[in-house]
């Protein structure tokens, strides 16, 4: 019995899902500032893509008022804007940021060496010289 084909399984179709999710993201960064900002007390926590890049930050900025605040930031046409870029610097000056590009080399890394091992797997299950999973012998 030969193993099913590599693009039958469901871990291959699932990580075509996230890659392509990870590569709209990556294309609608370029022209769009998209963000999730969650206040605590008197800290914003931030998470915003802009211009190819992703960032996760915290900012002091004080606006008033207590309690917990949630603010959706989706500003489109942002592509080349000096204005745009400069306030991208400030905020994540107290963050981390991340190329989408290297999010994306970061998941095809991983999911790349399961499929090999996987496609290994079943090869050898079909075959018929799989160990047993519990290292007892029959």
């Amino acid at each position: 019995m030969h193993p099913r084909p590599f693009y039958r399984w469901r871990s291959f179709g699932f990580g075509l899902l996230a890659l392509g999710f990870l590569a709209c993201s990556w294309i609608v960064s370029m022209d769009t500032a998209k963000g999730l900002w969650v206040r605590s007390s008197s800290t914003w926590w931030g998470v915003m893509q802009f211009e190819g890049e992703v960032g996760i930050f915290l900012d002091d900025r004080s606006t008033g008022g207590t309690g917990r605040e949630v603010e959706i930031v989706n500003v489109h046409g942002t592509g080349g804007s000096p204005l745009y870029r400069e306030r991208w610097e400030q905020i994540t000056a107290n963050g981390i940021v991340v190329p989408h590009w290297l999010l994306i080399l970061c998941f095809l890394v991983p999911w790349s060496a399961f499929l090999i091992w996987r496609g290994r797997r079943m090869r050898r299950l079909a075959a018929g010289i799989a160990e047993p999973l519990d290292g007892i012998s029959s």
